[in-house]
C-alpha cells in the first residue's frame, strides 16, 4: 500500500460511529482531521508499504488504539528482514519481532536511543 492510500485508510478507521473524526476531546474538529494527515504523511515514506492486513495469517487482532484512537502517533514503521517495510500495529509488531522477522538494524537502533536516555531524577554529579 503507497502512502496515500495508508493515509486514506487510516483516516476511514479513526472515524467514530457517527461518521466523524474526532480529536482527542470528543469534537468534530477540521483541525484535527488536518493533524493527522499532516503527522501521517510526515511519517510515512515513499514507495509500498506492507501493513497490518499483509499479516492475517499470523491470526492476531490488532490493536484498536493503533488503528483507530491515535493511529497516526501509535502506528510504527519497521523495516522487515526481507528488506520491506510495514505500517504496523502494536500487536503485529509485538508478533513478528518475536518470530523475528523485523530487521535487527530497526532493533538496534531503538535499543541504542533507549541507551542513552537518562534517568529522571538522576544527575551526572550524583545528587538527586
Amino acid at each position: 500500500m503507497k502512502k496515500e492510500e495508508i493515509i486514506k485508510h487510516t483516516l476511514m478507521e479513526m472515524k467514530g460511529a457517527d461518521g466523524l473524526l474526532h480529536n482527542n476531546f470528543g469534537d468534530d474538529c477540521d483541525d484535527y482531521v488536518d493533524l493527522v494527515i499532516a503527522t501521517l504523511s510526515k511519517r510515512l515514506p515513499e514507495g509500498e508499504l506492507k501493513i497490518c492486513k499483509d499479516f492475517r495469517i499470523l491470526g492476531v487482532s490488532c490493536c484498536e488504539c493503533c488503528h483507530k484512537g491515535y493511529a497516526h502517533y501509535e502506528m510504527s514503521l519497521e523495516e522487515l528482514k526481507d528488506g520491506s517495510r510495514a505500517w504496523m500495529c502494536c500487536t503485529v509488531r509485538y508478533v513478528l519481532r518475536k518470530r523475528g522477522a523485523v530487521s535487527q538494524a530497526a532493533g538496534a537502533v531503538a535499543k541504542d536511543a533507549k541507551a542513552t536516555e537518562v534517568e529522571p531524577n538522576h544527575r551526572e554529579d550524583g545528587r538527586e
